[in-house]
């Protein structure tokens, strides 16, 4: 027998051994458009996404309209990602395919057009975080398709990333983009901390401190695109990797 109550174990989907995957979607979808405590509240119910009558009275209307989650890769997903919760909107996905129905999906360059991020990181077999990273941190979206994420380092090119690095007094933004690798590797590569028998730095010496990212237009977008998504300075210049000061610099203008 099958009740309304959320905490019910009547329906075998919620035990002491724990829920099922689909008592959790049930659960985590109600929560998201109702809760404003939610850590998604603010996607999902503060946007208007609401679910409907029906599946929030009982869930064993949900999982009759839905089924068994198909395999362990699956979570519920909207197939209009500004429409409701309801049967005739809702579809057993995995996160791979999800990634191509987000609102904000991001889009490459290409010489034939453009390309949807995560296809062309499926189709070259590179990293999808690095490619974001990439874009995070300023590079040109037509870098980012040219140059591979992965670059073999021989001596050769990490003297050149080096010398590159101190020509520029340390910008790891503009040299990982020229040479295709990350900023975490340029400074590596700079400071000494690795390849010093190549390069012949002295970590002490040449590098004391982390250099500050170059804070360009690209940057100062993407601050001001997650703070009016609602992110606190604090929480802006963690994603961005930038001080808080930095942060309310590029948004004062926007304030007065």
């Amino acid at each position: 027998m099958y009740t309304t109550a959320m905490g019910s174990t009547r329906h075998g989907h919620a035990t002491k051994k724990g829920r099922s995957p689909e008592y959790s979607a049930w659960v985590n979808m109600i929560q998201r458009c109702t809760n404003p405590r939610h850590v998604s509240y603010p996607d999902y119910g503060a946007r208007g996404i609401k679910v409907s009558d029906r599946w929030r009275s009982e869930f064993a209307l949900f999982l009759a309209d839905m089924g068994s989650r198909p395999g362990p890769k699956y979570s519920l997903d909207r197939i209009d990602p500004n429409g409701n919760y309801e049967p005739a909107n809702c579809r057993w996905l995995t996160s791979k395919e999800q990634q191509r129905n987000r609102r904000k999906r991001t889009e490459l360059p290409t010489p034939n057009g453009s390309k949807l991020l995560v296809d062309f990181a499926e189709e070259t077999s590179q990293s999808e975080g690095a490619l974001r990273q990439r874009l995070a941190s300023g590079w040109d979206p037509a870098r980012v398709v040219e140059i591979p994420v992965k670059r073999r380092l021989t001596p050769r090119v990490i003297k050149q990333i080096y010398r590159a690095a101190k020509a520029l007094g340390a910008t790891t933004v503009a040299v990982a983009e020229r040479f295709g690798v990350s900023q975490s590797t340029v400074h590596a590569i700079f400071s000494g901390r690795q390849w010093s028998d190549v390069t012949g730095a002295s970590f002490k010496g040449d590098l004391k401190r982390k250099p500050r990212t170059e804070i360009t237009e690209s940057i100062k977008g993407w601050i001001r695109d997650l703070y009016s998504e609602g992110l606190s300075e604090r929480a802006v210049a963690a994603r961005v990797g930038v001080s808080r000061p930095v942060v309310h610099r590029c948004l004062t203008p926007e304030k007065e």
